[in-house]
C-alpha cells in the first residue's frame, strides 16, 4: 500500500507543466509493462521506494497495474487543475502623477484601479501618486524632478493630464504610458512620442464633433478666435478642416497672447461683429487668462446679439463653466456613461479618505484644501485611463504567462486591444491615438447661468438635437432652421420706415461704388512705403526677422490654385501682427517677409 506520492515538477506559468524525471531507468522498454513501469518511476517519487521495487512492481496482476495507474491519473488531474487556480499574481506598480488644481484626475485614476480590480485578476496592482505642491500650479521641471526621483519603479504611467508636460517628460519615460486629458496634435507623431498612448481624442479629432451639428443648422462660415497657444492652434485648424469638408469656409484665426490686454479683446469682438458671419469659435483652453477677458468683451459688447459664439472643449469640461456667461453661446465637450459613472462615483464619494490624504500630505500639499470628492469629465476619461492600462496587461500575462519583457512590447500590445463599457463608451487606441468619442454639445441660456444638453454627437457622426435652444438673443429657435442673420431689408420692412425699393436702389450702388473703388485699387501704382515706424535712430538697437513658408516651393508645384491664396492669408496676417506690434515690412521675397 503506498499511502503519499509526491510530484517533484519544474513548472513554468503560462505553458503546459514540464515534469522532470526523478528516476532514470537505462533499461530499453520493450512491453507495455516496461513501458508503463518506466512511466511511474519516471514521475512518481515514493517516500519508501524500498517497499516498492521493481521487481515487485514486475510481478504485480494487470489488474492492480490498471488500478494503480487510474490513482495516478487522478493525481495528475488534481495536480493540473491546482497549478492553474494557484497561478501566482504578477505584481504591477502604476504611477499616478499628481498636479496642482488637478487633483481630482489622480485619484479618479488610482481609485479605480481598486475598484475595477475583479477585471484584472492576474495582477497583483499596487498605485503610488508621483508629484509633489508647487503653489500656483504644477510645472513640467516640477514634475519632472520628481518623475527622475521615483519613476523607476513604475510599470505605467497615468498622466500627467497636460500637453505641455506631457511633451517635457517624453524623453525621460520608460513604462507604459497613458494619458487622459493631453490633447495636443503634436503628441499624435510616433517618431518623436514613441510610447505616448492616450484615451481621449486630439483637439483637431474632438472638433469633429461640431460637424453632424453645424451640418444640421447649415452653419458652413466661421470665424476663429484663438488663443496663440498649442491647444489653440490645434483647434482653429480643426475647425477650420470641419468647414471645408461641410464645403464652407472658416476665416483667417486671429491667435492672440494668453496674456493680451482687455483692449486686444474688445477689437477682437469688433472685428467679429463686423464681419457680418454670424458664427464664431472661440478656440482657447479655460485656463487662459486671455479667456475670461474675451468672455468679458463678449458679454459687455452684447456681441451675442449678432453672433452665436462655439467654444472648445476645454471651456465645457472646467468647473468653473465661464464660458456659460454668454447668453446662447454653444460649447461641445466629451459624454460620459451614466450607467458606467454612477456606480464608480457612489463608491468613490464613500471611499476611506485616509490613504488619499496621507498621499497628499507626503507631497506637500495641505490636504484640507485637496478636493476628494469633486468629478468632472477628464477625471472620467482618467479613469477609463486606469482600466485600460491593466486589462490589456491581465490579458498579455493570460496569454503568454508573463508580463511583457519590454516596455516596447507591452505598448504594442495594448494598441491591439479594445475596451467595452468605459466611462468614455468604446476605447480603441491603434495607433496611440483615440480617433474619436461620443459628444454633448451644451447651450447656455438668456440668463448666462443656466446650461442645457442641446445636441448628442456620436463616434459615428450621429446627431439627435433638442427641439429649442437658445442662439443669437432669441429662443425657442427649432433644431431645423438656421436663426436668421440680421438683415436690414427685413428690418426695414418690418418697421415700415424705408421703402423696399429705395433700399434696393441704395444697395446697387453701393456695389457699383465698391467695384468701382476696388478697381481703382488694383491698377493705381504702389503707395510710397509707410515708415514712420522704420528704425531711424541708429544708436537705438533693433531686431531684424526673416520668415519663409516651409515647403512652399513643393506646395506651388502641388497644390498652386490653393495655395496662392493661403500665402495671400499669410500676408495678411504677418502684416497685421506687425501693425498690433509697431513692426517695420521692409520687403517681401516670394513668401518670405524681411521685418
Amino acid at each position: 500500500t503506498v499511502s503519499v506520492l509526491y510530484w517533484k515538477s519544474s513548472v513554468r506559468l503560462g505553458n503546459a507543466p514540464a515534469f522532470r524525471a526523478v528516476f532514470h531507468d537505462t533499461r530499453r522498454t520493450t512491453t507495455p509493462r516496461d513501458f508503463a513501469l518506466d512511466t511511474v518511476r519516471r514521475n512518481l517519487l515514493l517516500p519508501h521506494f524500498d517497499l516498492f521495487e521493481p521487481e515487485l512492481m514486475m510481478t504485480t496482476s494487470p489488474s492492480r497495474l490498471s488500478s494503480l495507474f487510474v490513482f495516478a491519473g487522478l493525481i495528475s488531474a488534481c495536480f493540473a487543475v491546482s497549478v492553474v487556480a494557484q497561478q501566482p499574481r504578477r505584481r504591477f506598480n502604476l504611477c499616478v502623477t499628481c498636479r496642482v488644481n488637478r487633483e481630482p484626475h489622480s485619484m479618479h485614476a488610482e481609485f479605480a484601479a481598486r475598484h475595477y480590480a475583479a477585471e484584472y485578476p492576474l495582477l497583483d496592482v499596487t498605485t503610488h501618486f508621483i508629484g509633489r505642491y508647487e503653489p500656483g500650479g504644477t510645472t513640467p521641471r516640477g514634475l519632472i524632478r520628481v518623475h527622475v526621483a521615483n519613476g523607476s519603479h513604475c510599470d505605467a504611467i497615468v498622466g500627467p493630464g497636460s500637453s505641455g508636460i506631457a511633451v517635457a517628460m517624453n524623453p525621460l519615460v520608460e513604462q507604459v504610458w497613458m494619458d487622459y486629458s493631453a490633447t495636443s496634435t503634436e503628441l499624435s507623431s510616433r517618431f518623436a512620442y514613441p510610447l505616448f498612448n492616450r484615451v481621449v481624442p486630439t483637439d483637431e479629432a474632438a472638433t469633429t464633433g461640431w460637424a453632424p451639428l453645424l451640418k444640421a443648422f447649415d452653419w458652413h462660415t466661421l470665424n476663429v478666435i484663438c488663443a496663440d497657444t498649442a491647444y489653440g492652434r490645434s483647434v482653429a485648424a480643426g475647425m477650420g478642416a470641419v468647414a471645408t469638408s461641410l464645403g464652407g469656409t472658416a476665416g483667417a484665426a486671429t491667435c492672440v497672447q494668453v496674456d493680451a490686454s482687455p483692449d486686444v479683446a474688445a477689437e477682437e469682438v469688433a472685428r467679429i461683429v463686423r464681419s457680418g458671419v454670424r458664427i464664431a469659435v472661440v478656440a482657447m483652453a479655460s485656463d487662459d487668462p486671455f479667456f475670461g477677458v474675451i468672455v468679458d468683451a463678449i458679454v459687455s459688447a452684447r456681441a451675442y446679439e449678432r453672433v452665436a459664439f462655439l467654444f472648445a472643449e476645454s471651456a465645457c469640461s472646467s468647473t468653473t463653466q465661464t464660458w456659460a456667461r454668454v447668453p446662447g453661446a454653444f460649447c461641445a465637450t466629451f459624454a460620459v456613461q451614466p450607467a458606467v459613472i454612477g456606480p464608480f462615483l457612489q463608491s468613490y464619494v464613500s471611499r476611506d479618505l485616509s490613504t488619499a490624504r496621507a498621499a497628499y500630505s507626503a507631497m506637500g500639499w495641505p490636504v484640507d484644501e485637496v478636493p476628494y470628492t469633486t468629478t468632472g469629465v477628464y477625471p472620467a476619461y482618467a479613469t477609463d485611463a486606469t482600466r485600460f492600462v491593466l486589462r490589456a496587461m491581465n490579458a498579455f500575462v493570460a496569454a503568454v504567462g508573463d508580463l511583457p519583457g519590454s516596455v516596447e512590447q507591452a505598448t504594442t500590445f495594448m494598441r491591439n486591444q479594445t475596451m467595452h463599457g468605459g466611462v468614455s463608451g468604446f476605447i480603441a487606441i491603434p495607433t496611440g491615438d483615440r480617433a474619436a468619442s461620443d459628444m454633448v454639445v451644451l447651450n447656455s441660456a438668456a440668463d448666462g447661468v443656466s446650461i442645457a444638453v442641446v445636441a448628442n454627437t456620436t463616434a459615428a457622426g450621429n446627431v439627435s438635437i433638442a427641439a429649442t435652444f437658445t442662439a443669437f438673443g432669441r429662443s425657442d429657435m427649432t433644431a431645423e432652421r438656421v436663426p436668421p442673420a440680421v438683415d436690414p431689408i427685413a428690418e426695414a420692412q418690418q418697421g415700415g420706415g424705408i421703402p423696399l425699393v429705395a433700399v434696393i436702389v441704395v444697395v446697387v450702388v453701393l456695389i457699383a461704388c465698391i467695384g468701382a473703388a476696388a478697381a481703382y485699387i488694383a491698377t493705381r501704382p504702389p503707395a510710397a512705403r509707410d515708415n514712420s515706424v522704420a528704425p531711424k535712430n541708429e544708436e537705438e538697437p533693433f531686431t531684424v526677422i526673416f520668415t519663409d513658408i516651409q515647403g512652399s516651393t513643393s506646395q506651388w508645384a502641388q497644390n498652386a490654385e490653393v495655395f496662392g491664396p493661403a500665402v495671400d492669408q499669410h500676408h495678411t496676417l504677418i502684416r497685421r501682427v506687425l501693425e498690433r506690434h509697431r513692426g517695420y515690412e521692409v520687403k517681401t521675397i516670394g513668401d518670405a517677409f524681411m521685418v
